[in-house]
């Protein structure tokens, strides 16, 4: 009934028509209608047609059609409304995308062992190159340094698009390791590691760390040096940006203490030392930071971030050698060079001898502070990070055993995770009213 009908229609068989007939080209096919038809309308009834109204096409019997049907000034007003919706709309609580808050009280925790807070498997022993070199202009330096262990290396990291990566000394590879949690096959190696780059650098890789905000960065520093390697989804390393801290001509007891992402950035980094915090926007400039933080007569020890879930402001919480803790909210209006100030007040009981770690668990809003001695507490700072609201002791190692590189374990909610100065690994679970305390 209609043309082609009962034909196989489709692309380039027979010819380079899209029927089978090829319109007429091929012999022994033909269709019934070669012509096209003239479209068939269906007449309208009095009520279609008294309803249907046809605008005109020239420009001034269009602006005519416009003014006899209202149209700009109904337009006007349907957007005023909803405009004033908008205006007196306020978000509830729930529309804001948070992390989830675990419940902690302010009572005092009774601290218990446990074994089963998270599954620890030992392998075998990996084949990769993690242990130290003191080779080079920074070899002594870094000896001496790694024998009071005040270098605590991050070698491997995941970033958020299932990427891993895996530092050995000069190098640095990137890939996936789907057989890391199969089974009696969990075991970190080189046989089970699928390689997609390597990138060598130009000195032994002390610290690396994937943008949670952008997985395609990754972070790499060694004693005094840091570059930005930009990788593909697929784990393909493209390009690298060194940043120029020129740490070598300002003396030679500066070094890097530790790499950190700013939260909720793509492009801004933080790099501590042992005398000053530096933080680069490197979409403008690898050579100066738009943030620069040191202290009087005192050096850093550690540093994290906390983010206001309402304003977005981020705040430096600092912990310094000498044992004080800073706090520092900055935003891009005040940028430039500054030293810190504002002290944190820590309770007597609480305080160690000398600084060493401080980690801030956006998931139980808590901020916990570690010394050299093995002494930690925890706290809620508040709003302003100006003072703890409440604080409560927490498991004190030996000396030798203070915790370090804090990181909550997102699969289980009130569960973190820390190693410590003789790198074993350390497990803790908070409730309401216990911590628990699991050392692999």
């Amino acid at each position: 009934k209609v043309c082609h009908e009962g034909h196989d229609v489709s692309y380039a068989r027979y010819s380079r028509f899209f029927c089978d007939c090829g319109a007429g080209a091929v012999r022994g096919f033909t269709c019934k209608c070669l012509q096209p038809r003239e479209p068939k309308s269906s007449p309208k009834t009095p009520e279609q047609s008294s309803e249907l109204q046809i605008a005109p096409t020239s420009k001034e019997s269009l602006k005519n059609y416009l003014k006899q049907s209202k149209f700009g000034p109904n337009l006007i007003s349907v957007y005023q409304k909803l405009f004033a919706l908008l205006q007196n709309h306020k978000p509830e609580q729930d529309d804001a995308v948070k992390l989830p808050q675990f419940k902690i009280s302010i009572n005092e925790k009774k601290i218990t062992s446990k074994s089963d807070i998270i599954g620890f498997k030992r392998g075998l022993k990996p084949n990769f190159r993690v242990k130290y070199k003191f080779e080079g202009n920074h070899g002594r330096d870094l000896k001496k340094l790694v024998q009071k262990k005040l270098i605590n290396r991050q070698l491997i990291d995941f970033g958020s698009n299932g990427l891993m990566a895996i530092a050995e000394q000069h190098a640095l590879t990137i890939g996936t390791c789907p057989k890391l949690f199969d089974g009696s096959k969990g075991v970190l190696g080189k046989g089970n590691f699928k390689a997609a780059s390597c990138s060598n650098v130009s000195f032994q890789t002390l610290y690396l760390a994937f943008n949670p905000s952008n997985a395609n960065y990754v972070a790499v520093a060694g004693l005094k040096e840091c570059v930005i390697i930009t990788v593909d989804n697929n784990g393909k390393a493209s390009d690298q940006l060194a940043v120029d801290l020129s740490l070598e001509a300002l003396a030679d007891d500066i070094h890097i203490v530790g790499i950190a992402w700013i939260p909720g950035s793509q492009v801004n980094l933080a790099i501590i030392t042992n005398q000053f915090v530096k933080i680069f926007d490197l979409s403008k400039d690898v050579i100066c930071p738009i943030h620069y933080f040191s202290l009087l007569e005192d050096t850093v020890a550690d540093i994290s971030f906390k983010q206001n879930a309402e304003t977005g402001d981020i705040t430096m919480i600092l912990l310094a050698t000498s044992g004080m803790l800073f706090a520092k909210t900055f935003g891009e209006s005040d940028s430039g060079p500054c030293i810190l100030t504002d002290v944190v007040p820590i309770d007597d009981c609480l305080v160690g001898q000398g600084g060493y770690s401080v980690h801030y668990s956006p998931v139980q809003d808590i901020t916990i502070v570690g010394f050299q001695d093995g002494k930690t507490f925890a706290g809620r700072l508040n709003s302003e990070c100006t003072r703890f609201l409440w604080t409560f002791t927490m498991n004190q190692p030996a000396a030798e055993d203070s915790y370090h590189s804090w990181i909550d374990i997102p699969t289980a909610p009130g569960a973190i995770a820390c190693r410590t100065k003789n790198d074993s690994v350390v497990a803790m679970l908070f409730d309401e009213d216990n911590l628990y305390v699991q050392v692999l």
